[in-house]
């Protein structure tokens, strides 16, 4: 498989294609990118209903992406059908996604000042 190609397996059902996860241990867009996706296409109206998160890394790895290496999740949504498909931004995605890397940037201290006011409590 080239750098520009992704392969995926799902389940047909009612002329749909369905998929719901799309994950590779080998990089679907270069050493650099990590693309995962979820949804449907029907193949009778070609209709598309697709959400795909794009993660940055911040250096090349052949490896799986981490919180540690991950510059970017740009998660988007591909709607519209196979002749016209339209593409944009998934503004719920983007703020779940932010509003976790802030929780996991502020995790241990959350969970020590927790641990605190229990201690605090419970004397």
């Amino acid at each position: 498989m080239n750098q520009n190609s992704a392969t995926t397996t799902g389940s047909i059902h009612s002329m749909a294609l369905r998929r719901s996860s799309s994950r590779s241990s080998r990089p679907a867009a270069g050493p650099g990118l990590r693309v995962a996706g979820a949804g449907t296409v029907n193949l009778v109206s070609q209709a598309l209903d697709y959400k795909v998160n794009a993660t940055v890394l911040k250096q090349p790895t052949s490896g799986p992406a981490t919180a540690a290496n991950t510059l970017a999740l740009v998660p988007v949504t591909i709607t519209g059908s196979l002749a016209s498909p339209k593409v944009s931004p998934d503004l719920q995605g983007i703020a779940k996604a932010r509003l976790q890397q802030e929780l996991d940037k502020h995790k241990g201290d959350l969970q020590q000042k927790l641990q605190d006011q229990l201690k605090n409590i419970l004397k």
